[in-house]
């Protein structure tokens, strides 16, 4: 309780200072009650987080509240029917103001084996705030501490022996299952690792018999277990040699293939854990020769997803996809299909301070944000503000990313986050100032690189088409690596100009002209035109 009222302390304070600037900048008389600032929205400190509870005992925690939010928390036992209850104040206090208040779940509600749960404010400007920020907290239910007993366990010692009958089976998706018998008396850990040639990987340690290879390589392989004590030394090494045999998939179906400018954009089916990737294949009409253009993630199981290929536009070219299996088995090509790819430039979903009117659905300007010009180049410029929409649908499932941009810094302090969709290592993406360079982060991933100058503009742009992310500045590529994480946006607005946080050392302090959100990558052709506007 002691650090939520810390917290709410330091965040009026805080609130106080904008306030001071609001008015400075407006030139009016704000309300001086900072907790009425009606575009700071509203913000949760869930303090509280219990793993474990015993079954019908009520479940209580205090939540600290800032801004106009009105605040729920939304529950049910695992399988039950959801269930929700407006939070109470600790202390009484003014509508709108900030507050500890208490979330209880009742008893009787609180069922084994456990609840998830999670709470949300939503405050009258449309702003809101969420824990957790995506999915639920997950308390598990045990019997009640009355019925509950205490057993004394004694930690063996010693160097156990070599386990025996140690099988391997391979899995119809081509993960290979290992399986073995316990040592006697059991109470042992056991140490899992597959070799091929000189390449020896850890594949985890485990507490029962039994493990799974859910991505093995094709051909000999050695898996080899061993056994020890907590604390102990290892006994030997129990070994098996097997072969994985490569996984050829079904044929690819159900998939679509529309026209996109200078892409073909792909609807790709839902396959199942035999299905590792899926291969894409062109050819000009009238040609016989396929040529590979690009291997596409694998949706999640049951859930179809998207992708883009670049291909010439303006002229039909016919298209098919393989799926490629565990090994590298690939099945074969499902019958093509025809599309003529736009001869246009991508447009972007958001387009802001650029040469044409500002695509901003929903953006609003918000701090001391400002549009303005330097020379003839139209600007953002910023202190201690951005700007604020709702994340457009084009960005909720895009095919990929790109956000580029002009940028000039006038202050060098924090971190400054120039576009944002997302926690670090959490979720959604952002592009920022951090060390002497630049970030462009797909979580949970970064692209590190380049150097940025104070007072002078340059052009920075952070790509990612589901298999690769890249960053460019000036045009030039700085950084460039693998990424074929699964894309999950986040729950929060898009912002510009800031982070969804509003620690001083997040803000951009300078200007951002035409800055640019695709729901594609862009080529690095593409990327460096934006460079040379």
């Amino acid at each position: 309780l002691g650090t939520v009222a810390s917290i709410n302390c330091k965040a009026w304070w805080q609130i106080q200072g904008f306030m001071q600037k609001m008015a400075e900048i407006s030139g009016r008389k704000l309300d001086p009650e900072p907790d009425h600032v009606r575009t700071l929205g509203t913000r949760l400190v869930v303090a509280e987080r219990p793993t474990v509870l015993a079954a019908g005992e009520d479940m209580r925690l205090r939540v600290g509240v800032l801004g106009l939010g009105i605040p729920k928390i939304y529950w049910r036992a695992w399988g039950g029917k959801w269930r929700s209850a407006p939070l109470q104040p600790v202390v009484p206090a003014p509508p709108g103001k900030s507050a500890v208040k208490e979330a209880v779940v009742p008893g009787a509600t609180v069922l084994q084996p456990g609840i998830e749960w999670y709470i949300e404010s939503i405050a009258a400007d449309g702003s809101a705030d969420r824990f957790p920020t995506k999915g639920t907290w997950t308390t598990a239910v045990v019997a009640p501490w009355a019925e509950a007993t205490m057993q004394t366990v004694a930690v063996r010692t010693g160097t156990p022996p070599a386990v025996k009958n140690l099988k391997a089976r391979q899995l119809a998706y081509g993960g290979m299952e290992l399986t073995w018998d316990d040592v006697p008396g059991g109470g042992a850990l056991y140490t899992v690792t597959r070799k091929q040639g000189e390449e020896i990987v850890a594949l985890g340690v485990a507490a029962d018999t039994w493990i799974e290879d859910t991505r093995p390589t094709a051909g000999a392989v050695t898996y080899s277990v061993v056994a020890a004590y907590f604390g102990g030394k290892p006994g030997e090494a129990a070994s098996i040699n097997v072969t994985q045999t490569p996984v050829v998939p079904a044929v690819p179906a159900g998939w679509k293939a529309e026209a996109g400018a200078r892409r073909v954009l792909l609807t790709l089916p839902a396959v199942g854990m035999e299905t590792r990737a899926m291969r894409a294949y062109i050819r000009a009409q009238g040609e016989t020769d396929w040529r590979p253009v690009a291997d596409l993630s694998r949706p999640k199981a049951g859930v179809a997803g998207h992708a883009a290929i670049v291909a010439p536009s303006g002229k039909p070219v016919e298209v098919t996809l393989t799926g490629v299996g565990l090994g590298g088995g690939e099945s074969e090509k499902a019958a093509p299909q025809t599309v003529t790819p736009i001869d246009a430039d991508p447009e972007p979903v958001v387009h802001v301070a650029g040469a044409t009117p500002d695509v901003m659905p929903g953006g609003q300007l918000t701090g001391d944000a400002k549009f303005g010009q330097d020379g003839d180049r139209r600007t953002l410029d910023l202190h201690h503000g951005g700007i604020q929409m709702p994340l457009p649908d084009a960005l909720k499932a895009p095919v990929g990313l790109t956000v580029a941009m002009w940028f000039k810094p006038t202050v060098l302090f924090g971190m400054p986050v120039m576009v944002d969709n997302g926690t670090w290592r959490q979720d959604g993406f952002f592009l920022q100032m951090i060390g002497a360079g630049f970030r462009w982060h797909i979580a949970p991933e970064d692209f590190d690189g380049g150097t940025y100058t104070l007072g002078q503009w340059q052009h920075v742009c952070g790509t990612w088409d589901g298999n690769e992310g890249r960053l460019y500045v000036n045009g030039k590529l700085v950084s460039q690596h693998a990424s074929n994480v699964t894309y999950t946006p986040s729950g929060m607005p898009l912002y510009i100009g800031r982070y969804n946080q509003d620690a001083d050392m997040y803000f951009v302090q300078g200007s951002l002209a035409d800055v640019r959100i695709y729901a594609t990558a862009l080529t690095e052709d593409e990327v460096k035109a934006l460079a040379k506007r």
